[in-house]
């Protein structure tokens, strides 16, 4: 019975992470793809083509994947209320490049034209130096975003370009998100609202006690 109820659980679980009949996601998760051009521009074998790229690291704050470009294209996730960086990686995971749109580094997967119902096509994508451009530009379209919100954010998006140039920062061969040795800068914003109370009585017990209460402070 026990290896019944387990069965059932793991393929709900496995049915909830489907597309639905629509390709649609679901779980706040969205589609992000894009296509490989087919033709090498590759100057000398020291320099990368982005036919080189054989793979996706798709790098966020609360979690990472890796997908593998097959037949010149590729389909990632994306959490909604997140910002990702897009990672293109070569067959050995060395680092070609990362996606770059108006010159911010990650899509910030805030505001979204569809909700989790969103698809972002990136189209053909196209190597400057470093940076991968897509064809198809989402902000202000898939991605909801105005130009001053862009530029606040490029402060952000340097810093996910810094961790793709730095992929492998203690030179193992194996990027450090893969192996858990990654670091991530975040801030904690707190706000003091003074006392709280409930019927008028002050409050000075513990968390516990305010939750028991229904009071959150």
């Amino acid at each position: 019975m026990k290896k019944i109820i387990s069965l059932s659980i793991a393929f709900a679980l496995l049915v909830s992470c489907q597309k639905d009949n629509n390709g649609n996601l679901g779980n706040g998760k969205i589609a992000i793809k894009g296509t490989i051009p087919g033709i090498s521009q590759k100057k000398s074998e020291e320099i990368f083509s982005l036919t080189d790229a054989k793979k996706v690291l798709v790098f966020s704050k609360y979690y990472y994947s890796l997908t593998d470009i097959v037949n010149g294209s590729f389909t990632v996730t994306g959490q909604i209320g997140t910002g990702v960086a897009l990672i293109f990686l070569d067959v050995n995971n060395k680092y070609i490049g990362n996606l770059s749109v108006q010159g911010l580094n990650m899509l910030p997967l805030g505001s979204l034209s569809n909700g989790e119902n969103t698809t972002i096509d990136l189209s053909t994508l196209t190597l400057i130096g470093n940076s991968v451009i897509p064809s198809h530009d989402p902000f202000g379209k898939e991605i909801q975003i105005s130009d001053s919100e862009i530029n606040s954010l490029k402060a952000i998006g340097g810093f996910y370009e810094s961790i793709a140039k730095n992929i492998d920062a203690d030179n193992d061969g194996i990027p450090d998100v893969l192996s858990n040795k990654q670091l991530v800068i975040f801030t904690i914003y707190g706000i003091a609202c003074g006392h709280w109370g409930y019927n008028n009585t002050l409050h000075t017990g513990g968390r516990q006690e305010a939750i028991k209460n229904n009071l959150f402070y």
